[in-house]
């Protein structure tokens, strides 16, 4: 065997010769030949490139998962479901669409008797006693349900005439009701200055219905009365 047979294979693997080029060789000087120092800075050059592909990849991706906490599109962060539900009545209130007080003004001598007119008309309501005359705090205020309650309550009582005060956006309108038909309008003191004094505190959101059980007035709540006991209620104040 020759000497060149019995030479290293692997040489021109660790630079010292290159065996598809026999006329390198590891003692000369390759002009076009590039240092170590050289090819860390291209593969450093090369990784500079992929990282900055692979970040612009990531960002149109993480756009993608939708929104995240405390963006634009998700829920308002650390409230609960009853604040969120009272932040929207109050907003529904500012832009009107929801009343922020209804109260059906009456001069019926019960607070019972109105009750049980209210539970036959399918009217929910806590009704409060007051010498000038019995009145109906409504709660149904979407929409127009407090016209709704006033139309049903005056149209099925004969003769019964009632004013309906609703606060909408902080404007109190005052109109009476007679046989289900809306008419005259009044100036709020016109109706104030002989209605119960806590109607105008409530119209103002200066007062509750809780308050003034606590003060001690009777309330009635039409919901605790079956239409059974309405009749028999109604029959009674008729005697």
């Amino acid at each position: 065997m020759s000497n060149t047979d019995s030479e290293d294979p692997r040489k021109g693997f660790d630079g010292s010769e290159d065996p598809e080029n026999p006329d390198s060789s590891g003692g000369q000087d390759n002009p076009d030949a590039m240092s170590d120092e050289e090819v860390r800075d291209i593969l450093k050059g090369f990784e500079g490139e992929f990282s900055d592909s692979d970040m612009s990849a990531a960002v149109p991706a993480a756009q993608d998962t939708g929104p995240g906490p405390g963006s634009a599109g998700s829920d308002t962060p650390g409230l609960s479901d009853d604040e969120l539900s009272e932040f929207s009545d109050q907003l529904e209130g500012v832009l009107g669409n929801k009343a922020k007080c209804a109260i059906i003004i009456t001069q019926l001598r019960s607070a019972r008797f109105l009750a049980a007119l209210c539970s036959l008309t399918d009217i929910s309501a806590q009704c409060i006693d007051s010498q000038n005359g019995a009145c109906a705090v409504l709660r149904e205020l979407d929409g127009s349900g407090p016209e709704d309650a006033a139309r049903g309550l005056t149209e099925a009582v004969n003769g019964l005439a009632a004013v309906l005060a609703v606060n909408r956006a902080d404007k109190v309108d005052m109109h009476l009701w007679v046989g289900g038909k809306e008419g005259t309008s009044y100036a709020p003191p016109i109706i104030l200055s002989s209605a119960p004094l806590f109607v105008e505190d409530m119209l103002t959101g200066s007062l509750t219905v809780q308050e003034v059980i606590s003060e001690g007035t009777h309330v009635e709540d039409s919901g605790s009365i079956s239409k059974v006991e309405a009749y028999g209620i109604i029959g009674e104040n008729l005697k």
